[in-house]
């Protein structure tokens, strides 16, 4: 159940750092390519120092596109967020367990969540692990039940 929550937690904070590199790296392209354009259309604004602009600011609009094309932020935020869904679920699904453990298909029901858990977990792993996030959402699940300890 606990670790359920935290791997909720996780995933949803790989969300949103997702889209906020997305974010930036679409601003980026947009205005560097703005740049580029600009200083391509009216070059009677830009010195003759400063003409190293233009290549520059193209440079910069392309590596911000490779960057994006490569590193495919929106495709892993939806990845996470679908993960985000599934590792929630199954944390409410295991409280439930939990509340009814002493029901008839108990042991049943706990199978077919750790089967869940294996699935999820297995899709999971094509994303990058980031060890200290998982390890601040674990702190902070253990400390909302009561169960973080104080060096």
């Amino acid at each position: 159940w606990l670790g359920a929550e935290i791997r909720a937690h996780y995933f949803g904070d790989l969300v949103s750092r997702y889209q906020s590199w997305q974010h930036w790296l679409t601003i980026s392209t947009l205005i560097f390519s703005s740049a580029a354009f600009a200083a391509i259309l009216n070059d009677t604004w830009l010195p003759q120092h400063m003409l190293w602009l233009r290549p520059a600011a193209a440079l910069a609009a392309a590596v911000a596109s490779f960057v994006s094309l490569i590193f495919k932020n929106e495709q892993k935020a939806l990845e996470c967020s679908d993960l985000y869904a599934g590792w929630s679920q199954l944390a409410l699904d295991y409280q439930q367990l939990w509340d009814g453990m002493y029901s008839d298909d108990a042991a049943e029901k706990l199978a077919s969540l750790d089967k869940r858990g294996q699935d999820l977990s297995r899709a999971g792993l094509k994303l990058p692990e980031r060890r200290q996030l998982m390890l601040k959402w674990q702190d902070y699940i253990e400390e909302q039940h009561g169960l973080h300890v104080s060096a």
